[in-house]
């Protein structure tokens, strides 16, 4: 499991969203400037998570995003699985010289950083301490 340039802007992203009004919803130009990740490539993170629930987006002069949810209730996974879905099935076929002891190490690492990843809330990365996490 990795973090992805996708991934780790949209986790920018939902924390930004996490740490503003939620009554302004934010821009995306907004957040590319803030956080200097090219505008275009973050209207397409933003797509992908309007589609998947965690964000809302508002449109008008005053428009723009903010979270479907309560911080609190969004993961670091489920951010992450919105652009790298969990892949059990992602094993080679039987006639691929395939090591079962190699496919259970990562299959025990994978589900360990998965673990890692869920445990983690949104509303923690955006706490302004260090001692939430």
């Amino acid at each position: 499991m990795t973090t992805g340039t996708s991934i780790r802007h949209a986790l920018y992203a939902v924390i930004d969203l996490a740490r503003s009004d939620e009554s302004n919803p934010i821009s995306v130009a907004s957040i590319a400037q803030r956080r200097g990740i090219p505008e275009t490539a973050l209207a397409k993170v933003f797509q992908r998570l309007v589609r998947s629930g965690l964000v809302v987006g508002m449109r008008g002069p005053h428009g723009g995003y903010r979270l479907a949810r309560p911080a609190s209730e969004i993961t670091v996974l489920d951010v992450m699985d919105v652009f790298s879905p969990a892949q059990s099935d992602a094993r080679l076929p039987e006639d691929v010289g395939r090591d079962d002891r190699l496919e259970e190490f990562i299959g025990t690492v994978d589900g360990q950083a998965r673990s890692a990843f869920a445990s983690v809330t949104i509303d923690q990365l955006a706490a302004k301490d260090k001692t939430s996490l």
